[in-house]
């Protein structure tokens, strides 16, 4: 007598005028599974191949049962609980929103820096699996990338990107995700840093200027009503300008 055939997990849903595959992995809910497109690596759309669907979704099944069993291994040895990035990293910006501590345009900036490592390290990545190494590699790949005006990211702008990850680390400290003192961007050697540049300066007529121009804006009201003035330059005592000797280098006043 033939046994029963299993139900497939492999369904299809129209896009871009094709049928692409999804996998329904609802039942493995606490280790992430969701309904999820099949897609192979490299790629951005679903495949239309039930073959490679059907490959990609029992990569997928298999992978869900390792972490699952990781899981409830990690239980009972009493260590760690277990989470993946992309379910770690939502829970970082939630909080971060939740305690008020930073605006919500550095939330967003912070949104925007774990994706790029979600993209990089894959969203089912286990938190406590990253390493030193696997850092490393994220910095050399975003010095790589585009900055949006013809040139790669700046040692600045990768430097934002692993500080936000150490953040997220450090919660995951926090909360008991990770063993203390588990940071794997705090443990790296080398971190990029913001080229030094130098200090803009104006000279002593270019600032009058400066202050000449601000005198013909139209007064900004103080919380008490009253108008505040920048001073025409025209009114201050020629004794009032710095000297070359105290207002920087060739006599050059900082504007900060």
């Amino acid at each position: 007598m033939s046994g029963k055939r299993k139900r497939s997990r492999v369904f299809w849903r129209e896009q871009g005028g094709a049928q692409r595959a999804y996998a329904d992995f609802r039942d493995y809910a606490d280790v992430g599974g969701r309904r999820e497109a099949l897609i192979v690596p490299g790629e951005t759309l679903a495949t239309t191949d039930l073959g490679i669907a059907e490959v990609l979704a029992a990569k997928r099944l298999a992978d869900l049962n390792q972490l699952r069993a990781r899981r409830q291994g990690r239980a009972v040895h009493d260590l760690p609980r277990e989470t993946t990035l992309a379910e770690f990293a939502r829970e970082h910006l939630i909080a971060k929103a939740k305690a008020g501590t930073t605006t919500h345009g550095w939330v967003a900036e912070s949104e925007h820096y774990l994706q790029r490592a979600l993209g990089f390290f894959g969203e089912h990545r286990p938190l406590d699996t990253l390493t030193v190494a696997d850092v490393r590699k994220w910095s050399e790949h975003l010095h790589t990338q585009s900055n949006g005006r013809g040139g790669t990211m700046s040692g600045g702008t990768v430097r934002h990107h692993l500080n936000c990850l150490s953040n997220l680390f450090r919660r995951a400290q926090a909360e008991e995700f990770v063993p203390p003192g588990s940071n794997p961007v705090a443990a790296l050697m080398e971190k990029p840093r913001a080229k030094p540049q130098e200090a803009r300066w104006l000279d002593v007529h270019e600032a009058a200027l400066l202050l000449e121009a601000g005198s013909n804006l139209p007064p900004r009201p103080r919380r008490s009503g009253h108008a505040v003035r920048v001073p025409a330059a025209r009114h201050l005592p020629p004794h009032g300008w710095p000297s070359a000797r105290s207002a920087g280098p060739r006599g050059r006043r900082r504007i900060l």
